[in-house]
């Protein structure tokens, strides 16, 4: 009983106002969570492509820039084996060096030379300040490799620099053009005087006979790489760095670090990627080699990396390719339009129960004013009508309601008219009644033709006479000119 008077405490227009704020809220945060979920969802998705894209475009310019030196070893090579080019010719072969690392326009490739199966070595190099210059290494040099400076001719003008003895035959990228017989790359190292990482495109000689001669090596820088990272990575706030795979030594980097350095005594110091103090790409690395998988997400404190990862296997290269994208820099523009539409949502629910609490005034009147009137009515004011405010639902129940009081009125008016006549009706009938038992009492006592008291009288009143207070007592009867035997008869 006390949870249904309770109920009926609460009015239908507070009831109406709590379900509409209700299904409102359902409605609104229901269609949010979904909405919110399938954008964090695409913009999951869409970030992981993004780095997808990142990394093919890098691991197309670094196969693009891979392939020139090899490209380029193909063709000298060709030229070197057909006798083309004649390496006993000191201008000729001058020529041929000088002219190749001319025609190179982007600055990567640092050297280009041959070196023999005797120990010989040509070629031509740029020094610390671009300029070209002429390699010689032969038994006129002593096993020395000479750097001269070069004529307008393209041939070789004044000694530069005397650099020591040198036998390429010692050198890496040699050997394994040797052993495997196919174009190959060697591995990374530190360039002597730029302080930057090189590799060499080697590719092995032989004469017609099948015999090998030589090997001609394209020696390439490999900053080109990290600008190509930092150009590609740029427009969207993703890192990206290159690693080789076994080692985790830096190849390339986006991140603006040296991948190497060459300390004061001349010792060569190649970072890994431990190194460049960036958690996220250290543990995706981790990952990758611990347990592979090419796309994965990775928790770095607050932030959410997007983590996408490929693999270069080119000529004798070991290398991983590693993006990493933060996921606050698409996110965060969601959850501000999260906080933005929350805030809209407020203000939107507000300005909806304020217009709904007006509505509902408006709406609810003609009830109010049928509850003031019924509440009138019982209390006796059977004059009072509700105001009929308007044609609708409302309107037909106060239309309704105002029958029924006059329904009422009338009734109650008539039932005092009737009470009265009634009443009069019955003291008529009263009188009438007390009328007649008066006759009924006299006939009954009297004699109807003489009125003279009769018989039932004289007993009546004998009983009240026959008592000890009245003894003695004496009846006389008498009579006159014969009326008892008239009336015996």
């Amino acid at each position: 009983m006390g949870k249904l008077s309770k109920n009926k405490e609460m009015s239908i227009r507070l009831r109406i106002i709590i379900f509409f704020v209700v299904l409102m809220l359902i409605t609104v945060l229901g269609t949010g969570y979904i909405v919110f979920s399938n954008w964090l969802k695409a913009t999951d998705e869409t970030v992981t492509q993004i780095g997808e894209n990142n990394n093919n475009e890098i691991v197309s310019q670094v196969d693009k820039f891979l392939n020139a030196p090899l490209h380029s070893n193909d063709v000298n090579n060709a030229m070197l084996q057909e006798g083309i080019v004649d390496i006993e010719n000191e201008a000729e072969r001058d020529k041929f060096f000088v002219r190749y690392l001319e025609s190179q326009d982007t600055g990567s490739v640092y050297s280009f030379g041959y070196g023999t199966e005797k120990g010989e070595y040509y070629g031509a190099r740029r020094n610390e300040n671009g300029e070209i210059e002429i390699m010689r290494n032969n038994s006129d040099t002593d096993g020395h490799s000479l750097y001269y400076s070069l004529n307008e001719d393209m041939t070789a003008n004044e000694l530069v620099v005397d650099t020591g003895e040198f036998d390429p035959r010692t050198r890496n990228w040699y050997q394994i053009a040797k052993e495997s017989s196919q174009p190959k790359f060697s591995s990374v190292y530190v360039h002597f005087y730029m302080s930057d990482l090189a590799i060499s495109a080697a590719s092995s000689v032989y004469n017609k006979d099948g015999v090998l001669q030589g090997v001609v090596g394209t020696h390439v820088t490999l900053s080109v790489i990290s600008e190509y990272l930092e150009e590609i990575t740029k427009d969207n706030g993703s890192l990206a760095v290159i690693v080789e795979k076994n080692s985790g030594k830096l190849v390339a980097n986006s991140l603006n670090v040296e991948n190497c350095s060459i300390l004061d005594d001349n010792v060569v110091e190649r970072f890994s990627i431990e190194d460049i103090n960036n958690q996220a790409l250290i543990q995706a690395y981790n990952n990758y080699t611990s347990s592979g998988g090419n796309s994965f997400k990775i928790k770095n404190g607050v932030e959410k990396f997007f983590i996408n990862i490929k693999e270069i296997n080119k000529n004798g290269l070991d290398w991983i390719v590693i993006t990493a994208i933060p996921g606050s820099l698409f996110t965060v523009n969601v959850y501000d339009n999260i906080k933005f539409a929350f805030i809209l949502i407020v203000l939107a629910l507000i300005l909806s129960m304020t217009i709904y609490t007006k509505m509902s005034n408006r709406l609810f009147e003609p009830m109010y004013n049928l509850i003031e009137a019924a509440e009138k009515f019982t209390k006796g004011d059977l004059l009072r009508r509700a105001v009929v405010v308007r044609n609708d639902e409302f309107g037909i129940i106060t239309q309704a309601f105002n029958k029924m009081a006059d329904r009422m009125y009338a009734l109650i008016n008539n039932l005092e008219e009737k009470v009265q006549e009634r009443t009069v009706e019955l003291d008529k009938t009263n009188s009438e009644l007390v009328e007649n038992m008066k006759q009924i009492k006299y006939l009954s006592y009297n004699d109807p033709l003489t009125g003279i008291y009769n018989r039932m009288f004289f007993e009546e009143s004998l009983k009240n006479l026959d008592t000890v207070n009245n003894l003695p007592i004496s009846i006389i009867f008498g009579d006159a000119n014969g009326l008892k035997l008239t009336n015996d008869i």
